[in-house]
């Protein structure tokens, strides 16, 4: 997947971390120039990291360096928001990306205890979109464009980033855009399509959306163009 003169950015899930070096960058050998954008405490919004996403690219020294850009679910809404800031995008995976075309059960959840959701971020995050998902799926077919590939892994039972009326909008929206590869991931079963598989043949009792990150691998540098 990387090339020699590029830089990986990796922008984690909502809440969660994932510097271990497994899943798709298992076979990255991590031996070129990472950058790891997680959550950094409860303070940490999804504007605060997409901010210091701006910082870093604003910082680094030669803007020509293509980058390769892997994010996690709510970490999805951050790359694409801040990719516009990037000359050179090589390569961007989406694992388990949550649009944001409603509020889902855990977003209602966060609310009724009191905790800023995941949906209201993606609002804010977007200039406060009423529907944060218009703006995400916009500007990621735009990005789209200019990329060499863009992959796109989700699974329809995914309970976090929920397939009806979300996700499901989000993948008709992308099937028929060019350098767009949409990679369908079933439960118990291992899937292999477009340079990487998803192996989540082992199953288990934690949700399938948690479990995407480690069961998702990229085999290497893939063209469609």
């Amino acid at each position: 997947m990387v090339g020699s003169s590029s830089v990986t950015v990796v922008v984690d899930g909502y809440r969660g971390r994932q510097d271990d070096g497994s899943g798709p960058l298992a076979n990255a050998l991590l031996d070129h120039p990472t950058i790891w954008n997680s959550w950094a405490g409860p303070d940490d919004s999804l504007c605060d990291r997409a901010e210091r996403l701006v910082e870093w690219n604003t910082a680094r020294g030669d803007r020509s360096t293509p980058v390769q850009l892997v994010a996690s679910s709510m970490g999805c809404q951050v790359a694409v928001r801040i990719a516009e800031e990037l000359e050179v995008i090589d390569e961007f995976v989406l694992i388990a990306p949550d649009p944001k075309a409603r509020p889902c059960d855990r977003d209602a959840a966060e609310d009724a205890n009191g905790i800023v959701s995941a949906f209201r971020e993606a609002q804010e995050l977007w200039d406060g979109a009423a529907v944060p998902a218009q703006p995400f799926s916009e500007a990621l077919v735009t990005l789209a464009a200019r990329t060499r590939v863009v992959r796109v892994v989700y699974c329809r039972t995914d309970g976090v980033a929920e397939w009806d009326r979300n996700v499901e909008t989000l993948i008709a929206e992308l099937a028929a855009v060019k350098g767009i590869r949409l990679i369908e991931a079933m439960d118990h079963q291992t899937v292999t399509a477009s340079g990487l598989t998803v192996d989540l043949s082992a199953g288990g009792t934690i949700d399938v959306h948690e479990r995407m990150w480690s069961a998702t691998h990229i085999h290497e540098r893939h063209t469609f163009r």
